[in-house]
């Protein structure tokens, strides 16, 4: 019986890794949904032994059946556990990524604004000597008023760059 266990846990630990080629292990939630299903058999099969273990008749047949259903209990539990795990983590990482990948895109796109004000600046310096005074300085105040925000949004993008990065 101990054989058989051992075969079993064998089956248990070393078969999900097989199932695990290609895309399916890229998915967290097919590892969280695959540790829970093991974790479960695991229970199952470790609750069936015990149960057989405090029968007579298969105590005398089979005398490490208490043995063996602690060894399944544990390892297979730990398989699933494992596969959780990886799972949590897998997401973890997936969301960071994106998150990396939204911040570094507004990065780009508050570079991108600061230049089309510094360009804006420079188009009005070279018209400065056709506008009237008031057109000028109205224009004037709009670019400043456009760099200062695209500054700040400059700021913030490289604060959620950084701290990503952390």
């Amino acid at each position: 019986m101990v054989w058989f266990v051992l075969l079993t846990i064998v089956v248990f630990t070393v078969g999900p890794w097989a199932v695990f080629n290609g895309r399916l292990y890229r998915k967290p939630i097919f590892l969280v949904i695959w540790g829970l299903g093991l974790a479960l058999c695991g229970g199952f099969f470790s609750y069936v032994l015990e149960n057989g273990a405090s029968i007579p008749v298969m105590a005398s047949l089979f005398p490490e059946l208490d043995l063996s259903a602690r060894l399944v209990g544990f390892t297979v539990a730990a398989t699933g556990g494992s596969l959780i795990a990886s799972g949590i983590v897998l997401q973890t990482q997936r969301l960071n990524r994106t998150d990396k990948i939204a911040a570094d895109r507004a990065l780009q796109a508050a570079k991108e604004l600061l230049q089309s004000v510094r360009d804006s600046d420079a188009e009005l310096k070279t018209m400065a000597v056709g506008l009237s005074d008031e057109e000028f300085l109205e224009r004037l105040k709009a670019i400043r008023r456009a760099y200062v925000s695209a500054t700040e949004k400059l700021v913030n993008s490289m604060e959620k760059v950084k701290g990503l990065e952390d």
